[in-house]
């Protein structure tokens, strides 16, 4: 009888030892399930962030792309116009050169008249015009070129 006794606990036992080992490994089972969770989660943020920077980096250099050729299209304009007012002022003072070179230009002492004082001082302000057409031409091209790094600043810290 104590035989029987003695194998009832220890197949108790057994199974006791048993149902033990089966909940441990159903329970390391699920940990490793909620690890590896974690962990293909965490890889799946991470290239969404990645993918997001890149898409900005993109986007950002597409802006300055388009920045850079505003600024170029700016700057031939501008310089377009120069070379029209340089030729302008050349043309006029072809003109200037030939009234004051005129016999009659200095006959009169009147307001009106072609007088030499009235040419030169004609001259001397569009020479004026000129050279501020070109410092105005300068400066544009001046503030395109920050307007453009400010914006890329803003927009990279968005």
């Amino acid at each position: 009888m104590f035989k029987l006794l003695a194998n009832k606990y220890l197949l108790g036992a057994a199974g006791l030892l048993l149902a033990l080992a089966a909940i441990w490994g159903y329970g390391r089972y699920q940990h490793a399930q909620g690890w590896s969770e974690r962990d293909t989660q965490a890889k799946l943020d991470l290239a969404a962030r990645q993918t997001a920077l890149y898409n900005e980096q993109v986007r950002l250099e597409h802006e300055k792309l388009a920045a850079e050729q505003r600024y170029q299209a700016l700057k031939a304009d501008t310089a377009a116009r120069v070379a029209d007012l340089d030729a302008d002022a050349a043309r006029l003072r072809q003109r200037l050169s030939a009234y004051s070179k005129h016999p009659a230009a200095g006959a009169t002492s009147r307001t009106d008249d072609a007088n030499p004082d009235w040419i030169g001082i004609v001259a001397a302000c569009w020479s004026d015009y000129a050279s501020l057409g070109k410092k105005a031409a300068t400066y544009a091209d001046r503030v395109n070129g920050l307007q453009a790094y400010v914006q890329s600043l803003m927009s990279a810290q968005r």
